[in-house]
């Protein structure tokens, strides 16, 4: 069992993605590569695209984990991809998940918020202006 388990999906293994998913646990960062949440960061646009925004569910918990990691290369990583994400996700999961993120990356360091601003059109019409 992992502490983020994930709801079942038909997609993709199972097991590949709780590997996954266990893989952006703060604690395994310790033990095992520094650098790892980086790469899940890094890639969680192309698993959740694989997913499809209907298994969201699945991921977001995940997102939520990497998007307050304590590296600021993490949050970077998720920055300069959120825009990608908003697409796959849509404007009704964007508004719900994605805005509260996008909102804590505003007020991150610098390092952070260049992702934000260089994206900031891309994801910003996305959203519907009741939003």
């Amino acid at each position: 069992w992992f502490p983020f388990s994930t709801v079942s999906q038909d997609i993709i293994p199972q097991p590949l993605l709780d590997q996954y998913v266990s893989m952006t646990d703060p604690a395994r960062a310790q033990t095992v590569d520094i650098d790892i949440a980086k790469h899940c960061a890094y890639s969680l646009p192309g698993v959740a695209l694989t997913l499809g925004r209907q298994n969201w569910h699945c991921l977001r918990d995940t997102y939520e984990t990497l998007a307050s990691d304590v590296q600021w290369k993490v949050r970077r990583t998720l920055a300069f991809s959120i825009h990608e994400l908003a697409v796959i996700l849509g404007d009704q999961l964007t508004a719900a998940d994605l805005v509260p993120v996008f909102n804590g990356f505003l007020k991150d360091l610098d390092e952070v918020r260049i992702g934000i601003l260089k994206h900031l059109y891309d994801f910003l019409k996305l959203l519907h202006e009741d939003k």
